[in-house]
């Protein structure tokens, strides 16, 4: 029988598991500036400016939750010993070789 050790794999599948969470949070507050760019769209006369109000009215949520769902990301990075910002400007590098060949 194997006896649970708290650590690396612990710590990592805890850390996914944050994340994931943060993301659903985050949903429900895009989901709610959707709802509410929708509702002032006619009020407003265009859609942009109606998305535009309700994002500002949400706007330290969504700061918050970015926040927080960066944090739980380099978290995951840094206990996979994944080098998160390298592997972020290859990949950066590699789209805009595709986009300029």
């Amino acid at each position: 029988m194997e006896v649970f050790q708290p650590g690396l794999a612990s710590d990592l599948y805890f850390n996914f598991i944050t994340l994931v969470r943060r993301i659903g949070d985050l949903g429900a507050v895009l989901e709610a500036v959707w709802r509410e760019e929708d509702l002032r769209a006619e009020a407003v006369g265009n859609r942009l400016e109606a998305r535009d109000r309700a994002l500002q009215e949400r706007k330290e949520a969504l700061q918050d939750l970015l926040a927080q769902c960066l944090d739980s990301l380099v978290c995951l990075a840094n206990l996979s010993e994944v080098d998160l910002e390298a592997t972020y400007v290859r990949s950066l590098e590699a789209k805009g070789e595709a986009q300029n060949p």
